[in-house]
């Protein structure tokens, strides 16, 4: 009896998949800016999470300007750090999704905190041609250390919330978010983008004007 020989195993060497490539981009799913006072560099800090909450080690962090990028890794507990001397507007992205990238216009000494959650399969469906979604930035109130709440509306329930500011401290919790205004007097952008994944999406923005007594003006 003649019979071909036992098909032999491929050895040859695979493609190593990184985390983020067996994943469907990530989002922006918190960001904070707070001035620090201590360090003489600017540090940008968060984790990278799946959408069921679980960390994403070794996953790929790159932040971007004309001329300029840097790159790391979150370490095994999805944790990532990085310190730049130069300040100015930088794009920041997790692994090639740069379609999900967020601005940040970083100080000398801030100290910023954006997590990263990765985008469920079906928000990279098309979005319908009819569909156009809306959401504003309405003043709630401000307290007696004059920080001020702000409110996103919409008409359309169920949206994920991304909140970004140029300078203050940022405190956000879904449709709401509280600013802690910069001591230097100056102009300020305060942006949401709230997001219903394959839906649709609507970004809104107001200016925030700090004089030289503390007060603010919203416009």
């Amino acid at each position: 009896m003649l019979c071909d020989p036992p098909p032999q195993p491929d050895l040859s060497p695979r493609p190593k998949l990184t985390p983020e490539a067996t994943l469907h981009g990530f989002k922006a799913s918190s960001i904070q800016i707070a001035p620090g006072r201590a360090q003489e560099w600017i540090e940008v800090r968060g984790t990278v999470k799946d959408h069921l909450g679980n960390s994403v080690p070794q996953a790929i962090i790159t932040l971007l300007a004309p001329g300029f990028e840097i790159t790391s890794s979150a370490d095994d507990s999805g944790v990532y750090s990085l310190h730049i001397s130069a300040p100015g507007l930088y794009r920041m992205f997790v692994g090639a999704d740069q379609g999900h990238s967020v601005p940040l216009d970083l100080k000398l000494h801030d100290s910023a905190t954006v997590d990263w959650v990765a985008v469920r399969a079906e928000s990279r469906a098309p979005l319908p041609l009819a569909e156009i979604r809306t959401v504003k930035i309405a003043q709630v109130t401000a307290d007696s250390a004059q920080n001020l709440d702000f409110d996103a509306a919409s008409p359309w329930p169920n949206a994920d919330y991304c909140w970004t500011v140029s300078a203050g401290t940022l405190t956000a919790a879904g449709p709401r978010v509280r600013w802690q205004p910069p001591a230097e007097p100056g102009r300020y952008l305060l942006q949401v983008v709230a997001d219903w994944d394959f839906a649709g999406i609507a970004v809104d923005a107001v200016v925030l004007a700090v004089v030289a007594d503390g007060r603010v003006t919203v416009s």
